[in-house]
Order: C-alpha cells, then sequence, then structure tokens
C-alpha cells in the first residue's frame, strides 16, 4: 500500500464534521473536572481560573484554525490577504511566506492596503475601523499593532508585554484583549488577558503540548470567547487524551 501524507488541512477536509464526538462533549459539559494532567500527574495551579473539559477521548475534537473575523462589526466590510482571503507568497530566499492584508467593501470594491509590509499574521477586527494583527513593522519590528483602516495610522499594542505572535481577539466592550502564545521552551502554551487600559495581563493557563504534536499536527489553543464575554473555550492535548475542548469561566475577572 502507497504511502499517503496528509496535512492539517487535507486531514480536516476528507475528515469534515465525521469526527466530532456530541455524546462526548454533553458528558463531559456535566461531568467534568478542574484538574489539569500532565502524563500521570495532576495539578491544580493556584490563582488560575476554573477550567473543566468540554470533549472526551478517544475521538479528536478541536476548532477550526479559521477563526478570525474576516468581517467587522457592521458586516460592512471585509478584511483578507488578497488570495483567498490572504495575499500570500512564497518570498525567493525566505523560508516562510509572504503576507499582506489587505481591506475591502463586501461587494469587492475600494480595495485598501492595510499593510504594506508582508509579514501579517494573526489579526481580529476591534471595530469597524480598526485592525489589531500580529505584523512586522518599520517602527518596532515583530509586533501587535493597531491599524486604522484607511490610513496610514499604526500604533504598538501592548508594548513589552504581548511580545510573542497568538491568536488575539476583543472581548465585548473591548476592554480585554484574549490572547495566546506558540509553545515556549518547556512546550506550554499561554492564554492570557490582557487590559488595554492598564496593560494589566492575567494568565488563565499554561498547557503542556506533547512533543508529537508538532507542525501540521499541532494543537494550537485558538481561545474564543461566550457570547456574553463570560467564558473561554480553548482547544488543548495537554491532559493526555488527544485534542480536546476546555471550557474557562472568566466571569471574576472581567466582571
Amino acid at each position: 500500500m502507497n504511502n499517503v501524507g496528509l496535512n492539517r488541512r487535507e486531514f480536516m477536509r476528507s475528515t469534515a464534521i465525521g469526527s466530532l464526538a456530541l455524546p462526548g462533549l454533553i458528558d463531559s459539559v456535566f461531568g467534568g473536572t478542574t484538574e489539569s494532567k500532565i502524563g500521570n500527574r495532576k495539578s491544580k495551579s493556584p490563582g488560575l481560573p476554573p477550567i473543566r473539559a468540554i470533549t472526551q477521548g478517544p475521538k479528536f475534537h478541536w476548532f477550526s484554525y479559521y477563526d478570525k473575523l474576516q468581517f467587522d462589526p457592521t458586516g460592512r466590510f471585509a478584511i483578507e490577504m488578497e488570495v483567498d482571503f490572504k495575499h500570500r507568497w512564497q518570498a525567493t530566499g525566505l523560508s516562510c511566506f509572504g503576507t499582506r492584508m489587505l481591506t475591502d467593501n463586501s461587494d469587492g470594491t475600494d480595495i485598501n492596503i492595510v499593510d504594506p509590509y508582508g509579514k501579517t499574521s494573526h489579526f481580529i477586527w476591534r471595530d469597524p475601523g480598526h485592525i489589531l494583527a500580529w505584523a512586522r513593522h518599520p517602527s518596532h519590528g515583530d509586533a501587535f499593532y493597531l491599524y486604522e483602516d484607511g490610513t496610514d495610522k499604526v500604533e504598538i499594542a501592548g508594548k513589552g508585554i504581548m511580545t510573542r505572535n497568538g491568536h488575539c481577539t476583543y472581548l465585548p466592550g473591548n476592554k480585554w484583549i484574549l490572547n495566546d502564545a506558540y509553545p515556549d521552551s518547556e512546550r506550554k502554551q499561554n492564554v492570557y488577558l490582557y487590559n488595554v487600559a492598564t496593560g494589566k495581563t492575567v494568565p488563565l493557563g499554561h498547557f503542556y503540548l506533547p512533543p508529537e504534536y508538532k507542525g501540521e499536527w499541532r494543537c494550537d489553543t485558538h481561545p474564543r470567547f461566550s457570547p456574553d464575554g463570560q467564558s473561554v473555550v480553548i482547544d488543548s492535548s495537554h491532559a493526555g487524551n488527544s485534542r480536546q475542548m476546555y471550557l474557562i469561566d472568566i466571569s471574576t475577572i472581567v466582571g
């Protein structure tokens, strides 16, 4: 039998929703635990908000990578990367893709280049006129920046604090940024809240990523919030039972 290698996106397309285990989701919601387990060790981290699993194995569960808010909050404008929502190309002499960020009207007219420098990564609309994105800019290099759409105005966000690329989003009201980071030297994925006004960060958890989860098969946490902004859901494989989804209560933090 020929060996056929599938990357993550091909695998997701081929399996679609067949891998979802709704009974496991329901059972876990009502019988989950706030403990985290790494290998055979259980631990409770003091000072962190309660976390509970909302899915369980042996099935695999994760949230689609395509979690970015393409349309602004009014639904009028779309953010894109020019080709398939990303103006992405393999630049000569570079080991990674180049990516520019563009916006246009929802009918495809009035195209505007937001970030011309070719290193746009994760992004989110803050409001109809502003976009938060990890990018490279001559002013501060690689960092999170807040762009004003339709102008050349840009300012660094979370200077000296949000210093690593992550899956960023604003909680309702825009007072808090929900973010994460790729694994650190201990392979821990740190999920946190950042208070825009005070610069305060509140850790939500440090989730170990087993070494077998790498490359196309890695498990990013992709933090996203409930409509009322009181809960966060992440993907994680830290408990040793494959990819699962975990619910984090942030109500006491954000009020």
